[in-house]
Protein backbone atom coordinates (compact mmCIF):
# COMPACT_ATOMS: atom_id res chain seq x y z
CA UNK A 1 0.00 0.00 0.00
CA UNK A 2 1.59 2.82 -0.72
CA UNK A 3 1.19 6.74 1.33
CA UNK A 4 1.83 10.16 1.41
CA UNK A 5 4.48 12.28 3.20
CA UNK A 6 4.81 15.43 3.67
CA UNK A 7 8.77 17.20 2.82
CA UNK A 8 10.20 20.05 3.49
CA UNK A 9 13.79 20.99 2.91
CA UNK A 10 14.95 24.44 4.25
CA UNK A 11 18.58 25.63 3.09
CA UNK A 12 20.21 28.30 1.33
CA UNK A 13 18.56 29.26 -2.37
CA UNK A 14 21.31 28.41 -4.42
CA UNK A 15 21.42 24.66 -2.81
CA UNK A 16 17.27 24.63 -3.24
CA UNK A 17 17.73 26.06 -7.06
CA UNK A 18 19.71 22.37 -7.80
CA UNK A 19 16.89 20.45 -7.29
CA UNK A 20 14.61 22.87 -9.33
CA UNK A 21 14.33 22.14 -13.04
CA UNK A 22 13.61 24.21 -15.90
CA UNK A 23 9.86 24.43 -14.89
CA UNK A 24 10.94 25.51 -11.11
CA UNK A 25 9.62 22.18 -9.81
CA UNK A 26 10.85 19.86 -7.64
CA UNK A 27 12.89 17.49 -9.76
CA UNK A 28 14.75 14.58 -8.22
CA UNK A 29 16.32 13.53 -11.74
CA UNK A 30 18.36 16.70 -11.38
CA UNK A 31 20.25 15.61 -8.35
CA UNK A 32 19.85 11.36 -9.25
CA UNK A 33 19.23 11.12 -12.70
CA UNK A 34 16.91 8.02 -13.69
CA UNK A 35 18.05 7.00 -17.46
CA UNK A 36 15.30 6.92 -20.02
CA UNK A 37 16.23 2.69 -20.74
CA UNK A 38 14.48 2.07 -17.22
CA UNK A 39 11.09 3.78 -18.48
CA UNK A 40 9.69 0.44 -20.21
CA UNK A 41 5.88 0.81 -22.25
CA UNK A 42 3.67 -2.40 -21.90
CA UNK A 43 0.53 -3.27 -20.40
CA UNK A 44 0.76 -3.94 -16.47
CA UNK A 45 0.10 -7.98 -17.28
CA UNK A 46 2.97 -8.20 -19.14
CA UNK A 47 5.12 -6.07 -17.50
CA UNK A 48 4.74 -8.26 -13.97
CA UNK A 49 4.98 -11.42 -16.37
CA UNK A 50 8.51 -10.10 -17.48
CA UNK A 51 9.22 -8.86 -13.73
CA UNK A 52 8.07 -11.79 -11.97
CA UNK A 53 10.37 -14.15 -14.96
CA UNK A 54 13.38 -11.77 -13.97
CA UNK A 55 13.16 -12.18 -10.11
CA UNK A 56 12.71 -15.84 -10.62
CA UNK A 57 15.56 -16.55 -12.74
CA UNK A 58 17.91 -13.90 -10.72
CA UNK A 59 16.66 -16.01 -7.14
CA UNK A 60 19.98 -18.34 -7.46
CA UNK A 61 22.60 -15.82 -8.73
CA UNK A 62 23.02 -13.87 -5.55
CA UNK A 63 26.23 -15.02 -5.31
CA UNK A 64 28.70 -14.04 -7.57
CA UNK A 65 30.02 -17.57 -7.67
CA UNK A 66 27.50 -20.43 -8.99
CA UNK A 67 27.80 -24.47 -8.25
CA UNK A 68 27.51 -26.21 -11.34
CA UNK A 69 23.78 -27.47 -10.44
CA UNK A 70 23.34 -23.94 -9.64
CA UNK A 71 24.01 -22.72 -13.43
CA UNK A 72 22.32 -25.51 -14.79
CA UNK A 73 18.66 -24.29 -12.66
CA UNK A 74 19.64 -20.92 -14.10
CA UNK A 75 19.92 -22.24 -17.82
CA UNK A 76 17.31 -24.24 -17.26
CA UNK A 77 14.98 -21.04 -16.38
CA UNK A 78 15.98 -19.00 -18.67
CA UNK A 79 14.99 -21.58 -21.38
CA UNK A 80 11.75 -22.08 -20.03
CA UNK A 81 11.01 -18.47 -20.15
CA UNK A 82 11.99 -18.20 -23.76
CA UNK A 83 9.80 -20.64 -24.63
CA UNK A 84 6.86 -19.50 -22.71
CA UNK A 85 6.47 -15.67 -22.28
CA UNK A 86 4.84 -13.99 -24.87
CA UNK A 87 7.01 -11.70 -27.64
CA UNK A 88 6.20 -8.70 -25.59
CA UNK A 89 6.95 -10.36 -22.30
CA UNK A 90 10.27 -11.53 -23.68
CA UNK A 91 11.08 -8.24 -25.03
CA UNK A 92 10.45 -6.48 -21.59
CA UNK A 93 12.20 -9.37 -20.20
CA UNK A 94 15.44 -8.58 -22.15
CA UNK A 95 15.09 -5.26 -21.42
CA UNK A 96 14.76 -5.44 -17.76
CA UNK A 97 18.10 -8.27 -18.05
CA UNK A 98 20.29 -5.16 -19.76
CA UNK A 99 18.80 -2.67 -16.90
CA UNK A 100 19.72 -4.87 -14.47
CA UNK A 101 23.73 -4.80 -15.77
CA UNK A 102 23.70 -1.74 -17.03
CA UNK A 103 21.64 0.53 -14.25
CA UNK A 104 21.43 -1.60 -10.83
CA UNK A 105 17.88 -1.84 -11.65
CA UNK A 106 14.95 -3.60 -13.81
CA UNK A 107 12.67 -0.52 -14.38
CA UNK A 108 12.05 2.90 -13.52
CA UNK A 109 10.02 1.58 -10.56
CA UNK A 110 12.79 -0.07 -8.91
CA UNK A 111 15.58 2.58 -9.09
CA UNK A 112 13.50 5.19 -7.41
CA UNK A 113 12.95 2.77 -4.32
CA UNK A 114 16.83 2.08 -4.38
CA UNK A 115 17.71 5.27 -5.63
CA UNK A 116 15.18 7.93 -5.01
CA UNK A 117 13.74 6.10 -1.67
CA UNK A 118 10.41 6.85 -3.06
CA UNK A 119 8.04 5.46 -5.81
CA UNK A 120 7.82 8.45 -7.63
CA UNK A 121 9.13 11.58 -8.18
CA UNK A 122 7.81 14.64 -6.04
CA UNK A 123 4.58 16.00 -6.94
CA UNK A 124 2.47 18.27 -5.20
CA UNK A 125 4.62 20.91 -4.78
CA UNK A 126 3.60 24.33 -2.93
CA UNK A 127 4.39 26.51 -5.91
CA UNK A 128 7.04 29.24 -6.27
CA UNK A 129 8.67 31.32 -8.67
CA UNK A 130 12.12 32.30 -9.28
CA UNK A 131 11.40 35.56 -7.53
CA UNK A 132 9.24 33.88 -4.56
CA UNK A 133 12.10 31.01 -3.97
CA UNK A 134 13.52 31.78 -0.41
CA UNK A 135 14.86 29.12 1.66
CA UNK A 136 12.26 26.28 2.17
CA UNK A 137 10.24 24.15 -0.53
CA UNK A 138 7.53 22.07 -0.04
CA UNK A 139 6.94 18.94 -1.48
CA UNK A 140 4.73 15.70 -1.47
CA UNK A 141 6.25 11.41 -2.12
CA UNK A 142 5.27 8.85 -2.40
CA UNK A 143 5.49 5.39 0.34
CA UNK A 144 8.97 7.31 1.51
CA UNK A 145 10.68 10.17 2.30
CA UNK A 146 13.05 12.45 0.00
CA UNK A 147 16.27 11.56 2.37
CA UNK A 148 18.27 10.10 -0.13
CA UNK A 149 17.50 12.94 -2.49
CA UNK A 150 18.63 15.13 0.10
CA UNK A 151 21.59 13.46 1.50
CA UNK A 152 22.65 13.64 -2.17
CA UNK A 153 21.75 17.61 -2.43
CA UNK A 154 24.27 17.75 0.36
CA UNK A 155 26.84 16.12 -1.34
CA UNK A 156 27.18 18.97 -3.86
CA UNK A 157 27.01 21.61 -1.01
CA UNK A 158 29.64 20.24 1.91
CA UNK A 159 29.95 23.34 3.51
CA UNK A 160 26.32 24.00 4.46
CA UNK A 161 23.69 22.62 6.70
CA UNK A 162 20.23 21.20 5.26
CA UNK A 163 17.33 20.80 7.77
CA UNK A 164 14.79 18.07 6.27
CA UNK A 165 11.64 17.59 8.17
CA UNK A 166 8.93 15.25 7.10
CA UNK A 167 5.63 13.61 7.99
CA UNK A 168 4.07 10.84 6.61
CA UNK A 169 0.32 11.66 6.30
CA UNK A 170 -1.00 8.31 5.94
CA UNK A 171 -0.62 4.07 7.27
CA UNK A 172 1.42 4.70 10.96
CA UNK A 173 2.10 8.25 10.31
CA UNK A 174 4.88 9.45 11.95
CA UNK A 175 7.03 12.92 11.78
CA UNK A 176 11.00 13.26 11.99
CA UNK A 177 14.08 15.43 10.85
CA UNK A 178 17.23 15.13 9.47
CA UNK A 179 19.63 18.11 9.78
CA UNK A 180 22.45 17.06 7.05
CA UNK A 181 26.30 17.90 5.92
CA UNK A 182 28.65 16.78 3.65
CA UNK A 183 26.01 13.92 2.89
CA UNK A 184 25.97 12.39 6.57
CA UNK A 185 23.54 13.48 9.26
CA UNK A 186 24.53 15.19 12.19
CA UNK A 187 21.01 15.15 13.79
CA UNK A 188 18.50 12.90 13.31
CA UNK A 189 15.15 11.99 15.31
CA UNK A 190 11.43 10.68 14.72
CA UNK A 191 8.06 10.20 16.01
CA UNK A 192 4.84 8.29 16.02
CA UNK A 193 2.20 10.93 14.80
CA UNK A 194 -1.02 10.69 16.10
CA UNK A 195 -3.94 13.32 15.31
CA UNK A 196 -4.66 13.69 19.62
CA UNK A 197 -2.23 15.93 21.28
CA UNK A 198 1.36 14.03 21.87
CA UNK A 199 2.74 13.03 25.01
CA UNK A 200 5.94 14.95 24.29
CA UNK A 201 5.59 18.47 24.27
CA UNK A 202 8.18 18.95 21.58
CA UNK A 203 6.66 16.59 19.09
CA UNK A 204 3.52 18.08 19.56
CA UNK A 205 4.70 21.79 18.28
CA UNK A 206 6.77 20.05 15.80
CA UNK A 207 3.97 19.14 14.41
CA UNK A 208 1.41 21.97 14.55
CA UNK A 209 4.74 24.07 13.31
CA UNK A 210 5.30 21.95 9.90
CA UNK A 211 1.48 22.22 9.71
CA UNK A 212 1.75 25.90 9.62
CA UNK A 213 4.92 26.35 7.42
CA UNK A 214 3.34 24.36 4.88
CA UNK A 215 0.34 26.50 4.89
CA UNK A 216 1.66 29.91 4.95
CA UNK A 217 3.70 28.23 1.50
CA UNK A 218 0.35 27.37 0.15
CA UNK A 219 -0.95 30.28 0.73
CA UNK A 220 1.16 32.34 -0.32
CA UNK A 221 1.73 30.72 -3.92
CA UNK A 222 -1.98 30.90 -4.26
CA UNK A 223 -1.48 34.55 -3.73
CA UNK A 224 1.14 35.13 -6.41
CA UNK A 225 -1.17 32.80 -8.57
CA UNK A 226 -4.08 35.50 -8.78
Amino acid sequence: MSFQVLNNIHAPRHVLLALLNDNFEVDFGKIIPCHSDLTLVGDMNSLQNAEQAVDDLLSNTASSTLSQSQEEEVESKAFHYVQTLTPTELNLFSQMMKNIINHGAKRDFDFNCKKWGAYTNAFAQAPISINDLDTDLFFHTKSGTAELIVSELSKMYPSEKIYFRYKQLEVDPYIGYVVFKNGGALERNERPYYETPSSEKYWWEFNIQLGKDYDIATRKSALLER
